[in-house]
């Protein structure tokens, strides 16, 4: 079994052969920000997820691969918190809710079952509209004070592999800080953390790694 990041090292070294913007996003805080730090790869504006996924799809002759390698911008429609999708009848609930706010992946782990569950994606998803989550979670917290949640963001995607190019935990961390019935949980193999060195606290946040076999 091997691991094979599709970067020099584990730092943020990643650098899309194209980004794809969608129209909804085109003008949001996060995407503008996203796009300073690449000034020399192409931009595809104005195009929608499922656009930007048939374009591939038609021209690439390595569709894994370039799930990979091309980044999209877009909009999470509908509700971010799920229930952990390992809950199975006659189990017990743990509490255990994911978030994705990114999907696919740029290390190649054979090990992993993201290389077969998006083995057709032909793209790294980001959705940016943070701010839509940060009220669902606000709200669903609230509305449940005496109950304990806690929340992972590394089921469809390494959670801090590509952190030094859409710095969400920038914003989530200080929010679950602030919560005391919340436990953000993020999972990785990288070694981007220097946006979580320069909190000031990360008393609600639990880091995990895995190691490669």
């Amino acid at each position: 079994m091997h691991s094979t990041p599709l970067i020099a090292d584990k730092e943020m070294a990643f650098s899309p052969e194209t980004i794809f913007v969608d129209k909804s996003v085109a003008d949001h805080p996060l995407t503008l920000k996203t796009l300073l730090q690449f000034p020399n790869t192409p931009i595809e504006y104005n195009i929608t997820l499922d656009e930007a996924v048939q374009m591939i799809q038609k021209t690439s002759t390595d569709v894994f691969g370039a799930g990979k390698r091309n980044l999209i911008l877009t909009r999470f429609k509908g509700s971010f918190l799920k229930k952990c999708p390992g809950i199975s009848p006659g189990m017990v609930c743990c509490n255990y809710y994911v978030v994705n706010l990114f999907k696919n992946c740029i290390y190649d782990c054979s090990y992993c079952f993201l290389q077969d569950f998006l083995k057709n994606n032909p793209l790294l998803v980001a959705y940016v509209n943070v701010e839509d989550l940060l009220e669902e979670l606000d709200r669903t917290f609230a509305a449940h004070p005496d109950r304990t949640f806690r929340v992972g963001t590394g089921e469809l995607a390494d959670s801090l592999a590509l952190d030094e190019v859409i710095p969400y935990s920038q914003q989530l961390i200080p929010f679950f800080n602030q919560r005391k019935n919340a436990v953000l949980e993020l999972k990785t193999k990288s070694n981007c953390v220097k946006n979580l060195l320069t909190q000031n606290s990360t008393n609600n946040v639990i880091v995990s790694w895995s190691l490669n076999p």
